[in-house]
Order: C-alpha cells, then structure tokens, then sequence
C-alpha cells in the first residue's frame, strides 16, 4: 500500500466518523422530540380529565338548580290562599302587618 491510500483510508474514516456522529445526534435528536411528545400528550390527557371533572360538576349543579326551579315554578303556580301568603311573610320572610310591633327574644 502506498501513502496516499493510507490518506485516503483517513479521509474514508473521517467521513465514516462524521456520519456516525451526525446519526447519533439525529437518533437523539428523534428520542428528545419522543420523550417531549410524550410528556405534552400525558400533560393534555391531565387536562382533558381534569375539565371532563369540572364538566360532569357542572351538569350536576345544574341539574340541581333545575330541580329548585322546577319545586319554585310549582310554588308560583299553585293557588294559595291570603293566609298561607301571610304565613310564608311572616315566617320565613320576616314580614309585619302596618301598626304590629316586633318582639325579639334574645334570651336563645
């Protein structure tokens, strides 16, 4: 073998090397854009759970707040009488007839 093929079989090598470092670097390149979809992909199906929660937590108060409108809608309608009118002012809201006088124990 002369010297210039030993130079050449060099060069072949250095070539053979720089391929190898530039397949390395795309191999890792590959494997890090990987593990980052990954870690997006878990990070969304974390949200996804977390807003289907708060989805189903809000179909149930609103099915609640259906149910109270409903029971009040019923209680507009029916036909109530001026003394059941009076007793609901009177005990759950508080209310006085002109002239009445309200006395308050604080002895409980």
């Amino acid at each position: 073998m002369s010297c210039g093929q030993r130079g050449d079989l060099i060069e072949s090598g250095g070539h053979t090397m720089k391929k190898k470092r530039a397949g390395i670097l795309l191999k890792l390149l590959v494997a890090m854009l990987a593990v980052y979809a990954a870690v997006q992909m878990v990070m969304l199906q974390i949200e996804i759970n977390t807003q289907r929660a708060y989805q189903e937590q809000q179909a149930e108060q609103k099915e609640k707040l259906q149910q109270q409108n409903a029971a009040l809608r019923s209680f507009i309608d029916s036909e109530m009488d001026d003394q059941a009118i009076e007793r609901i002012a009177r005990d759950e809201l508080g209310y006085v007839l002109p002239g009445e006088r309200v006395i308050v124990d604080i002895g409980h």
